[in-house]
């Protein structure tokens, strides 16, 4: 009986909680929003709302529990909607939550809330004002992107990051005067031509994402001691900048901070710092010298990758990791300093370093068996270990000559590999830093691609240890490239060995035209940064194999003027081009074997590119041309509002069309 009865409690119970919420798809449901139960229950989060209302206040409960969050894209194209009430229960507003709500013209952020997460408010373009809490320390790259009638933006001292772009497209930045524009207590971003020399203010606490990016002109600048944090992409690109003095307040390099600036020849980044992101100082080209402070406990994915000029590298001993692709392509880089600290080394992080001779480690010939090298690092292979160095000692190291080639076999790299090959297929370092990866360039987010990685055709194959791991590696080996006589293109295999991509050009410029083959293997793939720079060139032919060209592949070629493809307008639009390619886009395409353009004939109202789609590419090759940074565009698709001139009046319809609030152009 006692069994029975508290059957039908517990089936009561369950009919008491199914009035409150019932199942949908993937989510519990209660009136218009669906949603999931977070901290073991304890909270709830808004997954969805499936309304259409026009004002909209959020319950501060929902199932008894509080809502404490709310979900990515949770209110997404809710184009209905036109305010909107935020509890206080509210704490974390996830990425793009209230994107391209067209209608939306007030909302109220809860204080408690203290990130406001990339692209949350983004295609909001009836936005006119917000406030934001003195809660919120970080805004993301892209959150209030396109809200073209955001006039007032309530930015506190609280706020000490900002993301890329975020604030791009607003009449907010359109009337700042030209100068460094300042967000709250952040340097957001250079607007107009930069000078040769800039002076951060006293008392600002951070240098946004994308701040300086492709500061061509920059040559110097001055960073108070205020500053903890410099964003993605902060000094991307900025090819003039010679030397920077990183103050001791910063804490935080991010992700491709000093990416490509070509003429940066030394950098002492300080104690303080204990995060370097992704790419940071990748392409660097001119570094000779770089010291990287105790503190630093991983050194991040491509983070000095083709710094070419960069003879030797010293590795403090809070340093346990090292990401793939940290060093690959450093081709001056003779001699390394790895401390005993170290026990990963990511896929290909020495990769291509063809001068490296000497490898200076903390530790004795017995630590190197617990040290995991992945594949792809070759060069450490071949190169002589002196154990037992210290870097601040008078005492000479002594050097084990059972490192050399000719002697002891059983240490010879080319008997065995460096570690266990039991352990090595388990490299997955963790060498990722905390910062975010969540910029989304006008140029695209520094999103890596998703193509097996492989080693350069410079890379020496001919020292690959005989004797080869019993399991097999996590990314696809390259196929060993073949004798033939070099290129204007550095390339690698892909795909088995099966396509050629190309990695890089060494060529003098002007007309330059990518085979359709090499090695009997057709070319598919331009990498990340394979022609970044390259202003020497004037046209690129593409061959209509070509599948993918990767981010920055042709990033600043400020003199490509036309590209020749020999595809049709169908392979074009199916090639992948990802982000930072704005001169490759903004060039003229045409047949090889024609003159004229490959654009359709007939003008489309808005596609100022030509490419057959109205889309952003069109408004922010618009708005570069009024801005006078330069581009083509065919002006009769352009001018949408046929007053014979390009305004901000055409930015302005073309981006209500695409946002769908207005139905044609033209």
């Amino acid at each position: 009986m006692k069994k029975l009865l508290s059957m039908i409690a517990a089936l009561a119970m369950v009919l008491s909680l199914m009035s409150v919420a019932t199942f949908s798809a993937n989510a519990l449901t209660e009136g218009n929003y669906d949603y999931y139960f977070i901290d073991d229950g304890a909270a709830v989060a808004i997954q969805k709302y499936t309304g259409n209302a026009t004002n909209v206040t959020i319950p501060s409960t929902i199932a008894g529990k509080p809502v404490t969050e709310i979900g990515g894209y949770a209110f997404y194209g809710c184009t209905s909607l036109t305010s909107i009430t935020i509890p206080n229960s509210v704490t974390t507003i996830l990425g793009s939550a209230f994107m391209s709500c067209s209608a939306l013209t007030s909302i109220t952020i809860p204080n408690g809330v203290t990130t406001i997460v990339g692209s949350t408010f983004k295609n909001c373009t009836s936005l006119r004002s917000i406030t934001i809490p003195n809660s919120v320390t970080s805004i993301g790259a892209y959150a209030f992107a396109y809200c073209d009638f955001l006039t007032s933006i309530d930015i506190p001292n609280s706020v000490t990051t900002i993301g890329g772009w975020a604030f791009v497209d607003t009449a907010w930045y359109d009337n700042q005067p030209d100068g460094l524009v300042y967000a709250g207590k952040v340097a957001y971003d250079y607007k107009g031509e930069c000078p040769e020399n800039v002076t951060i203010k006293d008392g600002t606490v951070g240098i946004a994402g994308s701040a300086f990016w492709h500061c061509t002109s920059l040559a110097s600048i001055t960073i108070p001691n205020s500053v903890t944090s410099i964003g993605d992409s902060a000094f991307l690109g900025c090819t003039s900048l010679t030397s920077i003095t990183i103050p001791n307040s910063v804490t935080t390099i991010g992700e491709e901070a000093f990416s490509g600036c070509t003429s940066l020849t030394s950098i002492m980044i300080p104690n303080s710092v204990t995060s370097i992101g992704h790419k940071a100082f990748k392409k660097c080209t001119s570094l000779t010298s770089i010291t990287i402070p105790d503190g630093v406990t991983s050194i991040g994915k491509h983070a000095f990758e083709d710094c070419t000029s960069l003879p030797s590298i010293s590795l403090p001993n809070s340093v346990t990791a090292i990401g793939e692709y940290a060093f690959a392509g450093c081709t001056a880089l003779a001699t390394v300093g790895l401390p005993l600290s170290v026990t990963a080394i990511g896929e290909y992080a020495f990769a291509d370093c063809t001068a490296l001779k000497t490898v200076n480690y903390g530790g004795q010939k017995a630590d190197r068996i617990g040290m995991t090298v992945a594949t792809g690092n070759n060069p450490l292979f071949t190169a002589t270990w002196v154990y037992g160095y210290q870097e601040e000692t008078s005492e000479e190291p002594s050097e084990d000559p059972s490192q050399e080639p000719s002697q002891e076999p059983s240490q010879e790299p080319s008997q065995e590999p460096l570690v266990e090959p039991s352990v090595e297929p388990s490299i997955e370092p963790s060498v990722e830093p905390s910062v975010e990866p969540s910029v989304e360039p006008s140029v695209e987010p520094s999103v890596e691609p998703s193509v097996e990685p492989s080693v350069e055709r410079s890379v020496d194959t001919s020292v690959e240890p005989s004797v080869e791991p019993s399991v097999e590696p996590s990314v696809e080996p390259s196929v060993e490239p073949s004798t033939e006589p070099s290129t204007d293109f550095k390339y690698s295999f892909a795909n088995g060995g099966q396509t050629v991509r190309i990695t890089g050009y060494t060529g003098e410029g002007g007309d330059v035209v990518i085979p359709a083959m090499i090695d009997g293997k057709p070319v598919t793939e331009i990498d990340d940064y394979a022609f970044y720079g390259c202003d020497s060139v004037t046209s690129i032919t593409i061959p209509s194999g070509l599948i993918r060209i990767g981010e920055y592949a042709f990033g600043y070629c400020k003199n490509l003027e036309t590209v020749y493809y020999d595809g049709e307008q169908a392979d074009r639009e199916s090639m992948t081009i990802e982000g930072g390619n704005d001169a490759l886009l903004n060039a003229t395409w045409k047949k090889p074997s024609s003159e004229e353009p490959s654009e359709p004939a007939d003008v489309v109202a808005g596609d100022a590119t030509g490419d057959g789609s109205v889309d952003m590419k069109d408004v922010l090759t618009i708005r570069k041309i009024i801005a006078g940074m330069g581009g083509e565009v065919d002006e009769a698709a352009a001018d949408v509002d046929g007053d014979e001139e390009l305004t901000m009046k055409d930015v302005l319809l073309i981006r209500k069309f695409i946002a769908g609030i207005i139905k044609e152009l033209g």
